[in-house]
């Protein structure tokens, strides 16, 4: 199965459509995951390689979506709230 090029996003990408979609600035994402509006920038505009796992969970809680979502490892932005054992 061939991914077309448009599909790809990057997590910073991600992130930033998640915010335009809901219409949170830049500064009120900070404030939500309570970090710097540097850091937030430094990761939207891809200045950064990483992102650490505790900013990546409070990004995917805030938003509602799973980490692998924001990672670009699946494609559907819905979280799925059941969990089945066995």
């Amino acid at each position: 199965m061939k991914l077309q090029a448009d599909l790809i996003l990057t997590p910073g990408k991600r992130m930033q459509a998640l915010c335009e979609a809901r219409g949170i600035s830049r500064k009120e994402l900070a404030n939500r995951l309570n970090i710097a509006p540097s850091q937030v920038s430094r990761i939207l505009n891809e200045d950064t390689k990483s992102i650490s796992s505790d900013i990546l969970i409070k990004m995917a809680t805030e938003f509602h979506v799973s980490t692998d979502y924001i990672l670009g490892l699946e494609q559907k932005s819905k979280r799925k709230d059941t969990f089945r054992c066995g």
